[in-house]
């Protein structure tokens, strides 16, 4: 009874420097109750699931970036064989370009002594030379 006591006299005390409204505001409980409360220790239990919640979330980014590393590579790997696949292709295509106009140069020379040939006979014909 003695709590009791002491607190009707706090209150008393409170209503007569603060007034009655005020005194009610800081000796009654709060709105919720006093399980509605939160302590430090609360507090520390709920950052504790957040601070978890955000490693999981950590591990998961980490994860997708591992994913993403291996993907680049993979990709670098298929961008530098088909880089080489074409310039196989392509030096090969160059290689027979070159032939066939090494062929092409040759076999024109061919027919311009041929025709180089049958004018010059033909001029030692008409001329008689």
């Amino acid at each position: 009874m003695a709590i009791d006591e002491q607190r009707l006299r706090v209150r008393r005390s409170l209503e007569e420097k603060l007034g009655v409204e005020e005194a009610s505001y800081l000796m009654d409980r709060p709105a919720g109750g006093w399980s509605e409360l939160v302590t430090n220790h609360t507090l520390d239990l709920k950052f504790a699931v957040v601070d978890e919640r955000f490693r999981a979330v950590d591990e998961r980014f980490r994860a997708i970036d591992e994913r993403f590393v291996s993907l680049e590579q993979r990709i670098d790997m298929s961008i530098a064989a088909l880089r080489s696949e074409l310039m196989g292709y392509m030096d090969q295509r160059f290689a027979d370009l070159a032939w066939r106009v090494i062929t092409a140069v040759i076999a024109g020379m061919a027919v311009m002594a041929a025709v180089f040939a049958g004018v010059t006979a033909g001029l030692f014909a008409i001329l008689g030379t």
